[in-house]
């Protein structure tokens, strides 16, 4: 495991969010949520994003440009490439999806922004 992060959790339904956060929290790791309209959103090492959320994929558009790119999970019931055409998605994760998976998709994740 890389160490502990922090995640933004970009997912519009609020009860999925939570499991997110909960699952992220289990593997050691410190879920950011949107409270707002940006409040702590840049201060996060990587983002986990429903790609189908359009508030969303704007937000993660402008943390992976430029200097500090964070480093983008998507997480959805939809196939890679789906609504994340353009955004640098390190891992695709199809929903559902195990700790264990996530686990690895965030640790890849945080091995590219490191890069």
């Amino acid at each position: 495991m890389s160490g502990m992060a922090r995640v933004l959790v970009l997912e519009p339904d609020a009860e999925i969010r939570r499991l997110f956060c909960q699952m992220l929290t289990r593997l050691g790791h410190e879920p950011r949520v949107l409270a707002g309209a940006a409040n702590g959103a840049e201060d996060c090492d990587a983002v986990l994003l429903e790609p189908a959320w359009r508030a969303g994929v704007e937000r993660a558009r402008r943390l992976a440009a430029g200097p500090g790119a964070r480093p983008i999970v998507a997480a959805s019931v939809h196939s890679a490439g789906t609504a994340a055409a353009g955004l640098p998605v390190v891992r695709h994760l199809v929903k559902p999806f195990t700790l264990v998976q996530l686990a690895d998709a965030i640790a890849e994740a945080l091995a590219a922004g490191r890069r």
